[in-house]
């Protein structure tokens, strides 16, 4: 694994648009517990395509209760694939299908446009896990992929390579590869994003993002494939992050293709048999359209729309996207300490900007508000007036990395894998306006002024299994707290105390655990430099040891 870095909290870049605003208070997203737990690692050396040796770690989370695992979710760290792997709805749908999740960061080739080569990678990586965790059968699993964004390649890409080895494939907006030959007949579910960031500026904000165009290019690809394939785009939705109704129907789609395609014995994936499936029209700018209807008895026309596989998660779709599509544009965002809003970059992403330090040094207050027009640099209207809604409040919440909220407008650094942040601004909408998201990222740079620290950490004597709690005593030659986070292990850590938790029934002892120790420093008077990280590992041994 690799070394751990500086970083703390005296600086936040974040990503932000531009106009002037109007402020608005907010409250803490409602999301679901995120769920970073990972019992086992493995570190893969491996060459890149441009010749240079580079490691990748695949993390493996194994539901507590699992004696044999059926299938393994992949996916590899681009932006929301963090999200995604320790998201509480998803990671349950797992326990209730016996799938273990694998998460890789740093990724080893997000476009898997070199399968022979990348899929030596990832089996070395599944043996690995597979003796590591005692659950020999991961070595062998089907897979069941999933990419956002860039990665949505290596999810596709992996499927037309080994369609006998993929149950399905989970594509979050990213867009679905239609030309790929051999992964037509593996199930297919693609997330889509409404009004996506990228290039923003050259969109016309004066009208509402449309209905979904993905059903119609579906239905034309469907008239001749008959592909299994799903969708769903939630208005409103963007392209990086992921909504609890997003995550919700992506849970459903693990509980419904898994038994669809699993089979009792045997090693031979089952078939897709489309007339036992459901389908649904989702051109919902179409009056006319037809609503889910069981496939076998659709009509021609209908029996080309997207397809699901049963009843309950084309109604559930169906109504989640039988919305007004047509209500007007506002916009959420964050404003600068000074109260304006930084500029839109070329690329339709923002600039960025430095919230206001809080007394302890590390904690940022946020400030969110909405656009009171279309920013300059913007291709049309620009400059026209935007209302928004007055109902509800802007809320802000966690997409990904190493930061978390504190409260509904604060936010600070903590010990995570990820060494870089997201986070996203969000308003529910109303009837009259729509719902609507804006992402930025979080830099926090190491603190470089002021006295240094050093942390103290002492090694960890190793633990029979069984132990409940460890008390973790990391010191700062500054005074400071330090602050602590699990890397890799069945164990969880809140303060100072270590928490173990269940560990899977199959699994082979010893079992490595690794804590990661930080104090990030103080960026006001009495300033104090960050500490450099300092890790410690031991061993959960047999009960009998």
């Amino acid at each position: 694994m690799r070394n751990p870095k500086q970083i703390s909290g005296v600086a936040v870049l974040a990503i932000l648009l531009a106009a002037a605003a109007t402020s608005a208070s907010s409250e803490p997203v409602v999301r679901n517990t995120r769920c970073s737990e990972f019992q086992f690692v493995a570190s893969v050396p491996f060459t890149d395509a441009k010749g240079k040796p580079q490691t990748t770690n695949a993390f493996l989370w194994i539901p507590e209760k699992c004696r044999n695992i059926r299938g393994v979710v992949l996916a590899q760290q681009n932006v929301g694939e963090q999200g995604f792997a320790e998201n509480a709805a998803i990671r349950q749908a797992c326990r209730d299908t016996d799938m273990a999740m694998v998460w890789f960061y740093p990724y080893f080739d997000q476009s898997f446009e070199h399968p022979d080569q990348d899929g030596a990678v990832l089996q070395k990586a599944l043996d690995e896990l597979a003796t590591v965790s005692g659950y020999a059968e991961i070595a062998s699993a089907p897979w069941l992929p999933f990419g956002h964004s860039s990665t949505v390649s290596f999810a596709q890409q992996l499927a037309n390579w080994k369609p006998e080895r993929c149950l399905a494939q989970i594509v979050f907006k990213g867009g679905t590869d239609f030309g790929l030959p051999n992964n037509r007949q593996v199930p297919l579910f693609e997330v889509a994003g409404n009004f996506t960031e990228w290039n923003q500026q050259k969109k016309d904000w004066t009208k509402n993002g449309g209905c979904p165009w993905g059903p119609i290019a579906i239905g034309k690809d469907r008239a001749t494939t008959q592909r299994p394939m799903s969708y769903l785009m939630e208005c409103g939705s963007s392209h990086f992050a992921m909504t609890d109704a997003e995550a919700d129907m992506i849970a459903m789609y693990i509980r419904k293709v898994v038994p669809a395609r699993l089979p009792d014995a045997g090693a031979v994936l089952k078939p897709v048999d489309i007339d036992s499936g459901w389908v649904v029209d989702l051109d919902m700018g179409n009056p006319n359209r037809s609503p889910a209807q069981p496939a076998k008895s659709a009509t021609d026309s209908t029996r080309n729309g997207v397809w699901f596989f049963d009843e309950e998660m084309a109604k559930a779709v169906e109504k989640l996207m039988n919305v007004n599509w047509t209500r007007k544009t506002q916009i959420p965002v964050i404003l600068r300490n000074d109260g304006s809003v930084p500029a839109v970059q070329d690329s339709g992403l923002f600039e960025g900007v430095t919230p206001v330090v809080g007394e302890d040094g590390v904690t940022f207050t946020l400030k969110p508000a909405f656009l009171d027009k279309i920013p300059n640099n913007f291709t049309t209207g620009a400059g026209q007036e935007l209302g928004h809604s007055d109902k509800g409040q802007i809320q802000i919440a966690w997409l990904s990395g190493n930061a978390m909220m504190t409260g509904p407008d604060t936010i600070r650094p903590i010990v995570d894998r990820l060494w870089s942040s997201m986070i996203y601004v969000r308003h529910p909408g109303d009837d009259e306006y729509r719902p609507s998201i804006q992402p930025f990222g979080l830099g926090f740079a190491s603190t470089k002024t002021g006295k240094p620290q050093t942390i103290t950490f002492a090694e960890i004597p190793d633990q029979p299994a069984g132990t409940k709690q460890l008390e973790l005593e990391a010191v700062s030659d500054a005074g400071l707290p330090v602050e602590y986070g699990v890397i890799v292990g069945p164990a969880r850590v809140s303060g100072n105390t270590l928490t173990f938790t269940e560990i899977p029934p199959r699994s082979r002892f010893p079992i490595k655990v690794t804590i990661r120790a930080a104090q990030f420093g103080r960026s006001i008077e009495p300033a104090v430099q960050s500490a450099r990280m300092v890790e410690r590992s031991f061993m959960i041994t047999a009960p009998h040891q």
